[in-house]
């Protein structure tokens, strides 16, 4: 009995001295003690450059410790390694988010599971050093792991990625730090924090589904030639096209005919469509370039989008109208049902349509065009040089005098060859009426860019296939669908007192019962319901410039 009491005693005495609840070990408060010490002086800035280069989540790695009061969460303590073995199987499957394992350094933390835990003795500062380095690794891969998968790796402002509404990191550590707990728990809430969008999870599904065709197809051969294919011809590049379309989903049965046969045509035409092509049924330029694509481009293509989508992963509204700029089109959707869809045009290439989020407060009816400096510079000014005649063609009057004493004056008094364009000192206003530039209605929200949707005397362009035409607004097909719309789901108005309205041609504004949000974004691949998924061409350039940012 004496032996078995003396071997408890020793037994208790070693769990004191392993575990970071051990109150009699001495030798863990010191290690713990220097540890915060060092810990506090790092992320505050002392050691700063030194030992935390390369990381990615400074900012969020200092709340953290600061609200842990400097306690380390993941070196040190032998309770600590089951947490450790559970974020790591996460980071490792973060290529299913399209996300980069190497980016949460995960071959060093891989390493640093079986390392030995030294908490028997009283560390150096050497050792206290290092071990520092290894707590700030494993923490930055926590928290950058989890603000990218659920808010993004870039944050969306300026001109090209602007939104109004910005997510709380607060809030992303208030559900990390608890988190802790256990391997478990952690395990719960970093796969809690994935985008439950349907349209992210449909994303993310085809993304597996690329990545499987690309491992099926690691040689995507360049299909020749510049000449159109049309259903009926004979060429020896069908089977090769028969070949790619098989591969892609788009046609159903595998061949090596030479005929450019009907199945092959319904094959084209489904690819046409969910590319954004004209739907014609023939292999010309466009529809010879998007097959040439290869997997791999595909996967960047989706791993870019599903990053947009995570800027989206905290918007929660219901009803919202959305603008698509590459697949020019305007989506109205009210819990989960489209009331419309109707094409669009926006921005060209130099006048670029910003992405946004805000939200339509108020319609504008029989509304004026005050033209913009920019257009009256490059365009509107160099129309009067041709055209004296120009600004009474188009229903425009000149203003000139500043604040409230501006005043109408006749064109035919200004010297156009002496006005100066960038600072011309006069303002251009189109009447209210059916030649109005903006049409008879115009949508209003509030943004930085000055942009909103509107109505367009310029019907045929929605026709077109390619419809970046725009000085940057968003002009929409059907403007009174979509006022009707809106008036049916929030306000007293109903179609009979709107086109009243419009007719009597008087310019006025109309208040929406409530806020309506629209999200104009720059969406290159998505997926529809039945699974179906879509490519745009990337019309401004902004898959490439996220792309080098996301390096990837």
């Amino acid at each position: 009995m004496r032996y078995l009491i003396s071997g408890l005693i020793a037994l208790i005495l070693i769990g004191c001295a392993s575990t970071p609840e051990g109150r009699d070990s001495s030798v863990v408060q010191q290690n713990r003690a220097a540890l915060q010490r060092t810990i506090q002086q790092t992320v505050s800035g002392r050691f700063w450059h030194r030992n935390l280069a390369g990381l990615n989540a400074r900012s969020l790695v200092a709340q953290f410790y600061q609200r842990r009061h400097y306690q380390p969460a993941w070196v040190l303590l032998s309770h600590q390694q089951p947490r450790q073995r559970a974020l790591l199987r996460i980071l490792q499957a973060a290529d299913q988010e399209g996300l980069n394992p190497s980016d949460y350094h995960v071959a060093t933390l891989a390493t640093e599971i079986s390392l030995p835990k030294p908490w028997k003795r009283i560390l150096s500062p050497e050792e206290i050093q290092q071990l520092v380095r290894r707590e700030l690794a494993w923490t930055d891969a926590y928290l950058a792991y989890a603000h990218h998968v659920s808010l993004g790796q870039l944050y969306p402002t300026g001109r090209k990625l602007y939104w109004q509404r910005h997510p709380s990191r607060n809030a992303l550590l208030s559900q990390l730090l608890p988190a802790l707990h256990s391997g478990k728990t952690l395990t719960k809430t970093l796969r809690g924090l994935i985008p439950r969008q349907a349209g992210y999870l449909r994303l993310r599904k085809a993304l597996q589904e690329y990545r499987a065709l690309a491992a099926r197809a690691p040689e995507w051969s360049w299909i020749p030639g510049k000449n159109k294919l049309v259903p009926g011809e004979s060429d020896a590049r069908v089977p090769q096209i028969r070949e790619r379309l098989w591969v892609t989903g788009d046609l159903k049965q595998k061949g090596d005919s030479t005929v450019f046969c009907g199945r092959l045509e319904g094959a084209i035409r489904r690819f046409q469509q969910r590319h954004g092509l004209e739907v014609d049924g023939t292999i010309g330029r466009a529809t010879l370039a998007a097959l040439n694509v290869s997997p791999t481009e595909r996967i960047r293509q989706i791993r870019i989008n599903m990053e947009r989508l995570r800027w989206l992963s905290h918007e929660t509204d219901h009803e919202y109208i959305l603008v698509n700029i590459p697949d020019y089109r305007l989506d109205y959707v009210n819990r989960n049902r489209h009331l419309i869809s109707m094409n669009v045009v926006v921005g060209k290439r130099t006048w670029e349509t910003p992405v946004l989020s805000s939200d339509i407060t108020h319609l504008v009816l029989n509304p004026k065009w005050n033209v913009p400096s920019g257009i009256f510079e490059k365009e509107v000014l160099g129309e009067i040089k041709k055209d004296p005649n120009y600004l009474k063609k188009k229903g425009m009057k000149v203003l000139q005098g500043g604040g409230g004493r501006q005043k109408v004056v006749s064109a035919d008094s200004i010297d156009w060859t002496k006005v100066n364009p960038k600072r011309p000192n006069l303002r251009i206003v189109q009447s209210s009426g059916p030649g109005n530039s903006l049409g008879r209605v115009k949508f209003i929200f509030s943004n930085p860019f000055s942009i909103y949707l509107h109505d367009t005397p310029s019907k045929r362009l929605f026709k077109r296939p390619k419809r970046a035409l725009s000085h940057g607004c968003v002009r929409v097909a059907e403007p009174m669908q979509l006022a009707n719309a809106l008036f049916r789901e929030n306000s007293d108005w109903n179609r009979g007192q709107l086109q009243k309205a419009i007719n009597s041609g008087k310019n006025q504004a109309v208040r929406l019962g409530r806020p309506v949000r629209v999200h104009v974004l720059y969406w290159t691949a998505w997926v529809d319901e039945d699974g179906t998924v879509h490519f745009r061409n990337d019309i401004y350039g902004r898959d490439r410039s996220l792309q080098r940012a996301l390096n990837i």
